[in-house]
Protein backbone atom coordinates (compact mmCIF):
# COMPACT_ATOMS: atom_id res chain seq x y z
CA UNK A 1 0.00 0.00 0.00
CA UNK A 2 0.99 3.33 -1.15
CA UNK A 3 1.86 5.88 1.95
CA UNK A 4 -0.12 9.16 1.38
CA UNK A 5 2.22 12.30 2.17
CA UNK A 6 0.34 14.73 4.17
CA UNK A 7 1.66 18.13 3.16
CA UNK A 8 0.41 20.22 6.01
CA UNK A 9 2.15 17.26 8.59
CA UNK A 10 5.27 17.87 6.80
CA UNK A 11 5.13 21.65 7.07
CA UNK A 12 4.34 21.87 10.89
CA UNK A 13 7.21 19.47 11.21
CA UNK A 14 9.49 21.63 10.26
CA UNK A 15 8.04 24.85 11.44
CA UNK A 16 8.13 23.38 15.41
CA UNK A 17 11.94 21.46 14.72
CA UNK A 18 12.85 24.59 13.42
CA UNK A 19 12.11 26.62 16.39
CA UNK A 20 13.32 23.77 19.24
CA UNK A 21 16.91 24.01 17.39
CA UNK A 22 16.91 28.26 17.75
CA UNK A 23 15.62 28.07 21.36
CA UNK A 24 18.71 28.12 24.29
CA UNK A 25 19.63 25.06 25.90
CA UNK A 26 18.03 24.59 29.27
CA UNK A 27 20.85 24.49 32.02
CA UNK A 28 18.72 21.95 34.30
CA UNK A 29 19.02 18.55 32.80
CA UNK A 30 15.05 17.56 34.86
CA UNK A 31 13.59 20.82 33.51
CA UNK A 32 15.34 20.11 29.77
CA UNK A 33 13.94 16.41 30.23
CA UNK A 34 10.41 17.28 31.30
CA UNK A 35 10.67 20.31 28.09
CA UNK A 36 11.78 18.15 25.59
CA UNK A 37 8.73 15.77 26.92
CA UNK A 38 6.12 18.22 26.70
CA UNK A 39 7.91 19.48 23.10
CA UNK A 40 7.47 15.92 21.44
CA UNK A 41 3.74 15.58 23.31
CA UNK A 42 3.00 18.94 21.30
CA UNK A 43 3.94 17.46 18.08
CA UNK A 44 2.38 13.96 18.51
CA UNK A 45 -0.66 16.26 19.50
CA UNK A 46 -0.39 18.39 16.50
CA UNK A 47 0.06 15.29 13.55
CA UNK A 48 -2.67 13.68 14.92
CA UNK A 49 -5.12 16.10 15.05
CA UNK A 50 -3.27 16.93 10.81
CA UNK A 51 -3.69 13.34 10.41
CA UNK A 52 -7.54 13.29 11.21
CA UNK A 53 -8.59 16.29 9.56
CA UNK A 54 -7.04 14.83 6.57
CA UNK A 55 -8.46 11.33 6.73
CA UNK A 56 -11.75 13.23 7.32
CA UNK A 57 -11.60 14.85 4.09
CA UNK A 58 -10.65 11.85 2.13
CA UNK A 59 -12.88 9.39 3.83
CA UNK A 60 -16.52 10.57 2.45
CA UNK A 61 -14.82 9.86 -1.25
CA UNK A 62 -13.87 6.36 0.04
CA UNK A 63 -16.86 5.36 1.81
CA UNK A 64 -19.12 7.28 -1.62
CA UNK A 65 -16.91 4.92 -3.68
CA UNK A 66 -17.28 1.88 -1.80
CA UNK A 67 -21.25 2.16 -2.13
CA UNK A 68 -21.62 3.11 -5.47
CA UNK A 69 -19.45 -0.01 -6.14
CA UNK A 70 -21.59 -1.94 -4.05
CA UNK A 71 -24.63 -0.87 -5.76
CA UNK A 72 -22.94 -1.66 -9.39
CA UNK A 73 -22.26 -4.87 -8.35
CA UNK A 74 -25.78 -5.81 -6.84
CA UNK A 75 -27.16 -4.39 -10.32
CA UNK A 76 -24.62 -6.33 -11.92
CA UNK A 77 -25.80 -9.66 -9.89
CA UNK A 78 -29.35 -8.99 -10.47
CA UNK A 79 -29.11 -8.24 -14.57
CA UNK A 80 -27.30 -12.14 -14.26
CA UNK A 81 -29.78 -13.61 -12.21
CA UNK A 82 -32.50 -12.41 -14.77
CA UNK A 83 -30.34 -13.35 -17.66
CA UNK A 84 -30.00 -16.97 -16.55
CA UNK A 85 -33.59 -17.21 -15.97
CA UNK A 86 -34.62 -15.84 -19.66
CA UNK A 87 -32.26 -18.58 -21.02
CA UNK A 88 -33.76 -21.41 -18.94
CA UNK A 89 -37.08 -20.18 -20.33
CA UNK A 90 -36.16 -20.39 -23.87
CA UNK A 91 -34.62 -23.46 -22.97
CA UNK A 92 -37.75 -25.21 -21.71
CA UNK A 93 -40.17 -23.01 -23.63
CA UNK A 94 -40.28 -26.06 -26.67
CA UNK A 95 -41.31 -29.08 -23.56
CA UNK A 96 -43.95 -26.38 -22.13
CA UNK A 97 -45.29 -26.24 -26.17
CA UNK A 98 -45.30 -29.86 -26.05
CA UNK A 99 -47.07 -30.55 -22.56
CA UNK A 100 -49.67 -28.19 -23.65
CA UNK A 101 -50.88 -29.70 -26.56
CA UNK A 102 -50.39 -33.08 -25.17
CA UNK A 103 -52.67 -32.36 -22.37
CA UNK A 104 -55.21 -30.76 -24.74
CA UNK A 105 -54.84 -34.10 -27.16
CA UNK A 106 -55.53 -36.16 -24.30
CA UNK A 107 -58.40 -33.92 -23.17
CA UNK A 108 -60.19 -35.17 -26.32
CA UNK A 109 -62.17 -38.82 -26.27
CA UNK A 110 -60.99 -39.81 -29.99
CA UNK A 111 -57.38 -38.49 -28.51
CA UNK A 112 -57.54 -41.33 -26.32
CA UNK A 113 -59.40 -43.39 -27.86
CA UNK A 114 -56.79 -43.70 -30.70
CA UNK A 115 -53.56 -43.52 -28.18
CA UNK A 116 -55.10 -46.61 -26.55
CA UNK A 117 -55.83 -48.85 -29.19
CA UNK A 118 -52.15 -47.97 -30.67
CA UNK A 119 -51.02 -48.97 -27.44
CA UNK A 120 -53.23 -52.43 -26.93
CA UNK A 121 -52.03 -54.07 -30.59
CA UNK A 122 -48.31 -52.64 -30.10
CA UNK A 123 -48.43 -54.65 -27.11
CA UNK A 124 -49.90 -57.27 -29.15
CA UNK A 125 -47.28 -56.79 -31.87
CA UNK A 126 -44.64 -56.95 -28.69
CA UNK A 127 -45.08 -60.22 -26.78
CA UNK A 128 -45.89 -62.06 -30.27
CA UNK A 129 -43.04 -61.31 -32.35
CA UNK A 130 -40.02 -60.07 -29.80
CA UNK A 131 -40.94 -61.78 -26.26
CA UNK A 132 -41.27 -65.24 -24.62
CA UNK A 133 -41.91 -66.79 -21.37
CA UNK A 134 -43.07 -64.49 -18.39
CA UNK A 135 -42.51 -61.99 -20.35
CA UNK A 136 -44.25 -62.67 -23.32
CA UNK A 137 -47.13 -63.22 -21.16
CA UNK A 138 -46.97 -60.28 -19.21
CA UNK A 139 -47.02 -58.45 -22.20
CA UNK A 140 -50.05 -60.35 -23.13
CA UNK A 141 -51.88 -59.62 -19.98
CA UNK A 142 -51.19 -55.82 -20.52
CA UNK A 143 -52.46 -55.82 -23.66
CA UNK A 144 -55.93 -57.14 -22.76
CA UNK A 145 -56.04 -54.85 -19.68
CA UNK A 146 -56.01 -51.79 -21.85
CA UNK A 147 -58.50 -53.87 -24.27
CA UNK A 148 -60.98 -53.45 -21.36
CA UNK A 149 -60.03 -50.27 -20.74
CA UNK A 150 -61.05 -49.46 -24.06
CA UNK A 151 -64.90 -51.25 -22.89
CA UNK A 152 -65.33 -48.66 -20.06
CA UNK A 153 -64.32 -45.94 -22.92
CA UNK A 154 -67.07 -46.87 -24.93
CA UNK A 155 -70.20 -46.39 -22.38
CA UNK A 156 -69.33 -42.17 -23.20
CA UNK A 157 -70.43 -42.94 -26.96
CA UNK A 158 -73.75 -44.20 -26.92
CA UNK A 159 -74.57 -40.80 -26.31
CA UNK A 160 -73.49 -39.11 -29.27
CA UNK A 161 -74.45 -41.54 -31.32
CA UNK A 162 -78.15 -41.32 -30.31
CA UNK A 163 -77.12 -37.21 -30.72
CA UNK A 164 -76.38 -37.90 -34.21
CA UNK A 165 -79.03 -40.47 -34.99
CA UNK A 166 -81.82 -37.34 -33.70
CA UNK A 167 -79.45 -34.69 -35.72
CA UNK A 168 -78.58 -36.07 -38.58
CA UNK A 169 -75.17 -34.88 -38.08
CA UNK A 170 -73.24 -37.36 -39.17
CA UNK A 171 -73.56 -37.36 -42.93
CA UNK A 172 -76.61 -36.23 -44.65
CA UNK A 173 -79.76 -37.67 -45.81
CA UNK A 174 -80.44 -41.68 -45.11
CA UNK A 175 -76.53 -42.23 -45.41
CA UNK A 176 -76.55 -39.81 -42.04
CA UNK A 177 -79.20 -41.85 -40.47
CA UNK A 178 -77.91 -45.49 -40.81
CA UNK A 179 -73.97 -44.59 -39.94
CA UNK A 180 -76.09 -42.79 -36.77
CA UNK A 181 -78.53 -45.68 -35.97
CA UNK A 182 -76.05 -48.62 -36.69
CA UNK A 183 -73.73 -47.13 -33.49
CA UNK A 184 -76.79 -46.62 -31.56
CA UNK A 185 -77.19 -50.00 -31.38
CA UNK A 186 -73.66 -50.95 -31.17
CA UNK A 187 -72.52 -49.08 -27.77
CA UNK A 188 -75.27 -50.89 -25.81
CA UNK A 189 -74.55 -54.34 -27.10
CA UNK A 190 -70.65 -53.68 -26.15
CA UNK A 191 -71.95 -52.29 -22.95
CA UNK A 192 -73.91 -55.74 -22.39
CA UNK A 193 -71.30 -57.75 -23.38
CA UNK A 194 -68.54 -56.34 -21.57
CA UNK A 195 -70.89 -56.81 -17.98
CA UNK A 196 -71.59 -60.23 -18.91
CA UNK A 197 -67.88 -61.22 -18.97
CA UNK A 198 -66.24 -58.92 -16.16
CA UNK A 199 -69.75 -59.03 -13.59
CA UNK A 200 -71.39 -62.25 -14.30
CA UNK A 201 -73.15 -61.82 -10.93
CA UNK A 202 -74.98 -58.74 -11.81
CA UNK A 203 -76.63 -59.92 -15.14
CA UNK A 204 -77.64 -63.08 -13.48
CA UNK A 205 -76.70 -65.33 -16.83
CA UNK A 206 -76.52 -69.03 -16.09
CA UNK A 207 -73.80 -68.94 -19.06
CA UNK A 208 -72.81 -65.55 -18.76
CA UNK A 209 -69.52 -66.47 -21.41
CA UNK A 210 -71.98 -67.85 -23.70
CA UNK A 211 -74.36 -64.88 -23.77
CA UNK A 212 -71.24 -62.41 -23.87
CA UNK A 213 -69.83 -64.19 -26.75
CA UNK A 214 -73.37 -63.91 -28.75
CA UNK A 215 -73.68 -59.57 -27.52
CA UNK A 216 -70.44 -59.15 -28.78
CA UNK A 217 -71.08 -60.71 -32.42
CA UNK A 218 -73.88 -59.03 -32.76
CA UNK A 219 -72.38 -55.98 -32.08
CA UNK A 220 -69.57 -56.83 -34.64
CA UNK A 221 -72.26 -56.81 -36.72
CA UNK A 222 -73.87 -53.47 -36.43
CA UNK A 223 -70.15 -52.47 -37.02
CA UNK A 224 -69.95 -54.31 -39.91
CA UNK A 225 -72.65 -52.38 -41.12
CA UNK A 226 -71.61 -49.37 -40.30
CA UNK A 227 -68.26 -50.07 -42.19
CA UNK A 228 -70.07 -50.70 -45.49
CA UNK A 229 -72.01 -47.58 -44.94
CA UNK A 230 -69.32 -45.40 -44.49
CA UNK A 231 -67.56 -46.79 -47.24
CA UNK A 232 -70.23 -46.27 -49.92
CA UNK A 233 -70.76 -42.49 -48.36
CA UNK A 234 -66.54 -41.90 -48.23
CA UNK A 235 -66.72 -43.16 -52.18
CA UNK A 236 -69.38 -40.82 -53.28
CA UNK A 237 -67.45 -38.07 -50.89
CA UNK A 238 -64.53 -39.28 -52.80
CA UNK A 239 -66.05 -38.55 -56.57
CA UNK A 240 -67.88 -35.24 -55.53
CA UNK A 241 -64.61 -33.74 -53.94
CA UNK A 242 -62.37 -34.79 -57.03
CA UNK A 243 -65.00 -33.46 -59.22
CA UNK A 244 -64.66 -30.05 -57.30
CA UNK A 245 -60.76 -30.00 -57.16
CA UNK A 246 -60.80 -30.29 -61.07
CA UNK A 247 -63.34 -27.45 -60.90
CA UNK A 248 -61.17 -25.43 -58.81
CA UNK A 249 -57.59 -26.29 -60.95
CA UNK A 250 -59.71 -25.26 -64.24
CA UNK A 251 -60.46 -21.38 -62.08
CA UNK A 252 -57.15 -21.38 -61.28
CA UNK A 253 -55.61 -22.05 -64.72
CA UNK A 254 -58.36 -19.60 -66.06
CA UNK A 255 -56.99 -16.98 -63.42
CA UNK A 256 -53.27 -17.26 -62.59
CA UNK A 257 -53.23 -13.80 -60.75
CA UNK A 258 -56.43 -14.74 -58.74
CA UNK A 259 -55.45 -16.41 -55.33
CA UNK A 260 -58.82 -16.33 -54.00
CA UNK A 261 -58.88 -19.97 -55.18
CA UNK A 262 -55.82 -20.92 -52.79
CA UNK A 263 -57.42 -22.05 -49.54
CA UNK A 264 -60.07 -23.68 -50.74
CA UNK A 265 -57.45 -25.90 -53.45
CA UNK A 266 -55.89 -27.02 -49.88
CA UNK A 267 -58.98 -27.65 -47.75
CA UNK A 268 -60.73 -29.56 -50.69
CA UNK A 269 -57.24 -31.35 -50.61
CA UNK A 270 -57.29 -32.28 -47.41
CA UNK A 271 -60.95 -33.71 -47.27
CA UNK A 272 -59.56 -35.59 -49.99
CA UNK A 273 -56.66 -37.11 -48.19
CA UNK A 274 -59.01 -37.93 -45.13
CA UNK A 275 -61.87 -39.85 -46.95
CA UNK A 276 -58.70 -42.06 -48.72
CA UNK A 277 -57.30 -42.77 -45.01
CA UNK A 278 -60.75 -43.62 -44.68
CA UNK A 279 -61.37 -45.79 -47.16
CA UNK A 280 -57.85 -47.54 -45.94
CA UNK A 281 -59.56 -48.05 -42.02
CA UNK A 282 -62.60 -49.53 -43.33
CA UNK A 283 -60.76 -51.81 -45.18
CA UNK A 284 -58.63 -52.68 -42.71
CA UNK A 285 -61.36 -52.96 -40.29
CA UNK A 286 -63.59 -55.04 -42.57
CA UNK A 287 -62.02 -58.78 -42.07
CA UNK A 288 -61.89 -58.15 -37.93
CA UNK A 289 -65.42 -57.18 -38.01
CA UNK A 290 -66.38 -59.97 -40.13
CA UNK A 291 -63.89 -62.43 -37.81
CA UNK A 292 -65.52 -61.26 -34.41
CA UNK A 293 -69.31 -61.34 -36.01
CA UNK A 294 -69.26 -65.38 -35.29
CA UNK A 295 -69.94 -66.19 -31.58
CA UNK A 296 -68.05 -69.36 -31.88
CA UNK A 297 -65.15 -67.68 -33.29
CA UNK A 298 -65.12 -69.90 -36.67
CA UNK A 299 -64.52 -66.99 -39.13
CA UNK A 300 -61.39 -68.90 -41.03
CA UNK A 301 -58.94 -66.05 -40.34
CA UNK A 302 -56.06 -66.70 -38.78
CA UNK A 303 -56.01 -64.74 -34.95
CA UNK A 304 -52.74 -63.63 -36.24
CA UNK A 305 -54.04 -61.88 -39.43
CA UNK A 306 -57.08 -60.18 -37.45
CA UNK A 307 -54.73 -58.54 -34.95
CA UNK A 308 -52.58 -57.34 -37.96
CA UNK A 309 -54.76 -55.83 -39.26
CA UNK A 310 -56.25 -54.00 -35.98
CA UNK A 311 -52.69 -52.84 -35.78
CA UNK A 312 -52.01 -51.54 -38.85
CA UNK A 313 -55.53 -50.21 -38.72
CA UNK A 314 -53.98 -48.43 -35.17
CA UNK A 315 -51.27 -46.92 -36.73
CA UNK A 316 -53.41 -45.26 -39.28
CA UNK A 317 -55.74 -43.81 -37.02
CA UNK A 318 -53.43 -42.50 -34.32
CA UNK A 319 -51.81 -40.76 -37.88
CA UNK A 320 -54.83 -38.88 -38.83
CA UNK A 321 -55.47 -37.96 -35.53
CA UNK A 322 -52.70 -36.38 -34.75
CA UNK A 323 -52.42 -34.85 -37.85
CA UNK A 324 -55.93 -33.26 -37.80
CA UNK A 325 -55.37 -32.31 -34.24
CA UNK A 326 -52.20 -30.21 -35.21
CA UNK A 327 -54.22 -28.87 -38.04
CA UNK A 328 -56.67 -27.30 -35.50
CA UNK A 329 -53.88 -25.69 -33.77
Amino acid sequence: MVKRNNPNASIISSSIVGSSMDSPKLSNPQTATASESALFQTISDKNAAVNAAVNASISPNISHHGSHHGSHHSSNNGKQKTTQQRRRANILQPLDDFLAKLVRFFATSSGKERTMKLVQYMLWFLSHYYCSGQTRTSLENLSGEVLWARYVLRFFGWPSAIQAARTNCWAPGRIGRLLAWSMVAYFPLEHAAYLHWKAPQLMRSSRPSQVANTLSAWSCRFWMVYIMVDTYRALRSLQDLQRVQQQQQFNDASSPLDSSHDYDDHGTAIQIQNERIGLLRNFLSCVPAYHWSFDTGESGVSNVTVKGMMLTDAVVGFYQEVRNFMRKQ
